[in-house]
Formats: structure tokens, sequence, C-alpha cells
């Protein structure tokens, strides 16, 4: 039996409302922001970045050669993780300098949950009222702690419905970055925003580039720093 092009065409565009409805209104991250917290600028902060995981996740399918370069796709991905986040917290916050701490002493916790795209996430903070000393002479004013990251690639779930339909096809794939963090304030001993962030970035060609890459970065510190007002271009407001 054949079968109307315009009926064709009338069910693609059906399918392809229906999956731009279910994708926008599912938020990718969620950013809690502390009730006790004002916004203030930064005047000559130091911030030191804490990744908890000893390894985080990689799960990245295909290649990264044209991005990284020859060698262990998991190791080049976790290695411009913490590079690029460093550089665009450089970049992209009202920084004096912004540098990578291994651990933290041992603090008491409360926890917190966070719902995103139907899950349930529970997220330690630090008890009010913390102060973490580095035992060196290094300042430490804001730290921005990482656990529970996956680094990599994610397939669209309705890839396959649209290459059916002849929809959008080329973009299948996303470079993704999730975690949960904790963004807090060591002078004043208090958390400004804690959440699960998940930044992503579509993967135009057959493998992601570097800018792929430095791009699903910025957009991960730029979601965790946009409710605080220390982004730099924040000052211009």
């Amino acid at each position: 039996m054949k079968t109307h092009p315009i009926i064709n065409t009338s069910l693609a565009l059906v399918i392809a409302v229906t999956l731009f409805i279910s994708c926008a209104g599912t938020p990718l991250s969620k950013v809690v922001v502390s009730p006790d917290y004002k916004k203030h600028p930064l005047i000559n902060a130091t911030l030191a970045l804490v990744i908890k995981d000893a390894k985080p996740e990689v799960i990245y399918h295909g290649s990264v050669q044209r991005a990284f370069g020859r060698g262990d796709a998991e190791e080049l991905a976790r290695r411009f993780f913490l590079k690029g986040l460093l550089n665009d917290l450089s970049k992209e916050v009202d920084l004096q300098e912004a540098f990578a701490l291994s651990e933290l002493p041992n603090y008491l916790i409360t926890k917190e949950e966070v719902n995103r795209e139907n899950e349930i996430v529970s997220i330690e903070i630090p008890m009010a009222g913390t102060k973490f000393e580095l035992g060196s002479n290094k300042r430490v004013d804001l730290i921005l702690i990482l656990s529970n990251i996956r680094i990599g690639t994610q397939t669209d779930e309705h890839y396959h419905s649209r290459v059916d339909y002849g929809i959008n096809t080329r973009i299948g794939r996303h470079l993704i970055y999730i975690s949960n963090f904790v963004l807090w304030d060591n002078r004043t001993q208090s958390l400004i925003c804690y959440g699960r962030v998940k930044s992503r970035v579509p993967i135009r060609g057959a493998d992601s580039v570097i800018s792929e890459w430095e791009e699903v970065s910025k957009q991960f510190i730029r979601t965790i720093f946009e409710p605080t007002g220390f982004l730099k271009r924040s000052k211009n407001r």
C-alpha cells in the first residue's frame, strides 16, 4: 500500500515537535543557591578545585585522536577535564588564581538531595562553620568540590527515530560533562551553592574535535557560576 507523501511529512513533523518538547522540558542541570548567600564582588580571590573521584568515569564511544592525538582515550579525557576546567575558571570567573587541590582535610558533612532528569542525587556539603586550612602559605577563598563525575559521549535516545524519518540526522551524539558540585566560601565558612550539572555539546562530525571539548568545559563552569555573580561579565551589569 502506498503512503501519501503529505501523510509522511505530517508524521515527521509530529515526531519532530514531540521530540523537541520532550527534550526542552527536561532540565539538564540543577543548581541550588544557599538562601543565606548574598551576591557580592570578588576581590583578588583564589579558588581551589577539588576532584573527589579517584578516577572520574569516562564513557567515550569513538576516537579522541582528532581532539587530543594518540594515547589512551580515558586518560586523555581526564587530563583535559582538569586542565580545561582550571583554564575556564581563570578565563570565565573573576578570580586572581585557580589551582587544583588533590584532597581536603577531613570535615563534617550534611547531605542534601536534588532532583534532576528523573533521578534523586545526594550531595555531601561541609557543615556550616567549616574552615579549610591548607597547612601552607597558600590562601584559599573559594573551594569547588566535584564528585560522581562522568565524562564522555551520549547518544540521543531519539536519534534512530529521526533517522527513520529523515529528521536532523547529522547530530546524534553529544559530548557531556556530568558532576555533583559544591561551591564553598572559605572566608565566611558557608555554602554558596550546590547541585548536579550536566553540560552537553553536539559532536558535529564523525569524532569530536578540541573546540567541542573546550565548549563543553566552558559551559560546565558557566552553569555553576551563573547564579553567583562571579562571572567576569557580571561586573559590567
